[in-house]
């Protein structure tokens, strides 16, 4: 490995861990409830106290980072991630353990938005920047597929705690790495001096409003339908918690494949189309699963629907974080790409806390179940309909706009891509796209 690799290789790992961690508690719950003697309806607090705590602190990171300390705030963010993962490690109560996940969503939301300045700082030509962001989705995507796997393996060879505990070792040596590998800080402007922490601009562009809705409403189903089947097939199915890793596996090979199907369509059909088609077949997932039986098996009742579910996320994320910044000038594609993150957290969040909510008014768990998945299919509906009402055009003026920001490149929706697509794909979009690989010589 030539030392020009070696950031990238550390902000990668810091990547994996982090996106790794939202995947790999939903192996250890029903383990985890049994050895705390906690009810199946209040697990869904771990998984969106670390959602919402990450959404929430990805513009504060972002805006760190923007002010020009990046590689502080990295370190900083990976130091409460690491502290957390030992406090959740050592709990004794749901308390303990809610409170240690919400420090970990902050030390991923500061750390996160800085590796990727620093990643796009590091890269500052065209095509070495779309390598490198492969490099990034990629392993994003991995992340999200060993937090099941690993999560699982570690679960039943040393027990729940040790999917927290694995994490400090781990990023104590990211942070040692980034002290070396990495170029230190500059000068660092002043917090009022980089500018409102949302630009306004955002805030009237139909294309990130339009996109952060469909993402959000995505995100919502999305983590819903993990976190629900994961329960099922442990708490039903009474698979171990290997197997309930691995029968997750087909969902993120079936993202990653209909992302990069979506991209080969898009000089052929407008993306406002291919956008409300991916959460047409995410919703009609949902609705197989919504007649999902108390013991349905895996793959008579549960693989069906889990496929069509991660066929509609893959176009969904690919396309929705490029037209997140089709129409916004490329001084804020960073501030675009960070609010978008957000969006996904922040509906991963309130899709589970909605979840607990329509759980609890039913009689039985089975019950209770299939109105969550009912629930999902209204939101998949709600974002198709939002995508097909797409501009599929965006406006000069906005594409031409100024304005200065520190990083202009976008970044994976918060981890949940599963596949990267090039900028350079969707030349039709927008005039503004364009703007996205455009490189000075």
């Amino acid at each position: 490995m030539t030392v020009s690799k070696l950031p990238l290789a550390v902000l990668c790992s810091a990547q994996f861990v982090l996106i790794l961690d939202v995947a790999v508690v939903n192996v250890a719950l029903v383990p985890l409830s049994r050895d705390l003697v906690l009810s199946p309806d209040r697990l869904q607090i771990l998984s969106w106290s670390y959602a919402l705590a990450f959404g929430l602190m990805l513009l504060p990171g972002g805006r760190f980072a923007d002010v020009g300390r990046r590689r502080w705030s990295f370190c900083v963010g990976l130091s409460v991630f690491a502290a957390s993962s030992a406090l959740a490690g050592a709990a004794g109560s749901l308390g303990t353990l809610a409170v240690a996940r919400v420090l970990q969503g902050v030390g991923a939301g500061i750390a996160s938005p800085a590796a990727l300045a620093l990643l796009t700082a590091a890269h500052p030509g065209e095509r070495d920047r779309a390598r490198a962001l492969g490099v990034w989705a990629a392993v994003a995507a991995a992340g999200g597929a060993a937090g099941l796997v690993i999560g699982g393996l570690l679960t039943e060879s040393f027990g729940w705690r040790s999917v927290f505990w694995v994490n400090v070792p781990v990023v104590a040596g990211v942070v040692v790495l980034a002290q070396v590998v990495l170029p230190p800080d500059g000068v660092a402007r002043r917090w009022r001096d980089a500018g409102a922490l949302v630009p306004r601009l955002l805030w009237r562009t139909g294309s990130v409003v339009v996109a952060n809705a469909v993402v959000a409403l995505m995100s919502a189903v999305v983590v819903g339908t993990n976190f629900v089947l994961a329960i099922h097939l442990q708490g039903r199915l009474e698979l171990s918690p290997v197997e309930t890793g691995m029968a997750f596996l087909p969902m993120t090979a079936v993202s990653t494949v209909s992302a990069w199907w979506a991209a080969g369509w898009v000089g052929r059909m407008p993306a406002h189309q291919l956008l409300a088609g991916g959460m047409f077949v995410l919703a009609l997932g949902c609705a197989c699963l919504s007649r999902l039986p108390a013991d349905g098996g895996y793959l008579t009742s549960v693989l069906l629907g889990m496929a069509l579910v991660a066929a509609g996320m893959g176009p969904g994320f690919a396309l929705g974080t490029l037209v997140a910044v089709a129409d916004v000038p490329q001084g804020h594609h960073g501030a675009a790409a960070a609010v978008l993150s957000a969006s996904t957290q922040l509906g991963a969040a309130l899709g589970l806390a909605g979840l607990e909510v329509v759980a609890a008014t039913a009689a039985a768990p089975a019950v209770g179940l299939r109105r969550a998945f009912v629930a999902m299919t209204a939101a998949a509906l709600a974002a198709a309909l939002i995508a097909a009402l797409f501009p599929a055009r965006g406006t000069q003026q906005v594409a031409n706009a100024e304005a200065p920001v520190a990083f202009a490149s976008p970044a994976p929706a918060a981890g949940c891509t599963p596949g990267c697509v090039r900028a350079s794909s969707f030349p039709h979009l927008t005039p503004g796209l364009n703007t996205l690989t455009k490189e000075t010589t």
